[in-house]
């Protein structure tokens, strides 16, 4: 009977997505030309109920953006004119990014009538700057397109993506929280370190606490210890993005803060790292998460 049922319902999904694809081919039986255009979803599901993520890009990895959009149509004999437009959201994206207002798709045949097809033309942005002070943000929207029979979005289909442009540059007023790597260990109180750029090193800067005032006390649960061994450190944004940690020691403990690896995220400027210590007997490292402020 569990082997009925299976079949039953594999039958049944497949007449139903068998009927949706019917559907949507009928709603333009009476005009082969007819149809709607859309972003092309990172899936190949034709349907896209929930928002496409952020188009993310860091200034100086590329020096385009390629955006497909989808026309969704049995037929394209005539050619067709899609506009879009650019909204800034965060920052400006002028002299920043470089595009026109206009994608076409050139005439086509493509199946034959009432054969719902999906032809695609590229939206090509041009990333004009070298460098950025601060992230990016803008969405680019379909607005119209050069027939009537043509619509803009159908249903759920997205006509909207937002593009980030991330800036390489690093936030020095953070908030950090860290925790160790030990069973049943929770975060210690959050901390905000004191960072000074350290002169003539680009993306390297000295911290007064790399994991905290109080990280002593809630590991040891003595507030005497509040602001004692704060892992005071260099740590220094590379140009791949990793992070190096390197511990300020003293003669009398050479390895009480070995340092530690971590990552720089440049979209939400957000500083990992993993830190080695020596202050404990206990060989456990120490998770931080910097977030800016």
């Amino acid at each position: 009977m569990k082997n009925l049922r299976y079949i039953l319902l594999f039958v049944a999904t497949s007449l139903f997505v068998a009927c949706s694809n019917d559907d949507e081919a009928a709603r333009f039986a009476n005009d082969s030309q007819s149809g709607w255009v859309q972003f092309k979803q990172p899936s190949s599901t034709a349907v896209q109920t929930a928002p496409i993520a952020p188009l993310e890009l860091v200034i100086g990895s590329s020096t385009q953006l390629i955006l497909p959009v989808v026309l969704r149509a049995p037929e394209n004999t005539d050619g067709l004119e899609v506009t879009y437009t650019i909204t800034d959201v965060v920052g400006s994206s002028a002299g920043v990014i470089a595009t026109g207002t206009v994608v076409e798709f050139p005439e086509a045949v493509a199946g034959g009538q009432n054969q719902l097809n999906q032809l695609t033309q590229n939206i090509v942005i041009d990333i004009v700057a070298t460098s950025l002070t601060s992230n990016v943000e803008f969405d680019v929207t379909l607005t119209a397109t050069s027939r009537s029979n043509v619509k803009v979005g159908l249903d759920d289909y997205p006509i909207k993506r937002r593009v980030k442009i991330c800036s390489k540059s690093v936030s020095t007023n953070l908030t950090g929280v860290s925790i160790a790597s030990l069973a049943g260990a929770t975060p210690a109180p959050s901390f905000v370190p004191v960072v000074t750029p350290v002169v003539g090193v680009a993306n390297s800067f000295n911290f007064n606490t790399c994991w905290g005032v109080d990280f002593i006390v809630h590991m040891t649960g003595n507030p005497a210890t509040s602001g004692i061994r704060n892992y005071p450190g260099i740590v220094t944004i590379n140009p791949n993005f990793s992070v190096t940690v390197v511990g300020i020691n003293t003669p009398a403990a050479p390895n009480r803060y070995p340092g530690g690896t971590g990552t720089f995220n440049p979209c939400t400027k957000q500083i990992s790292y993993v830190l080695n210590q020596g202050v404990f007997t206990n060989p456990f490292t120490v998770s931080v998460v910097l977030t800016p402020n």
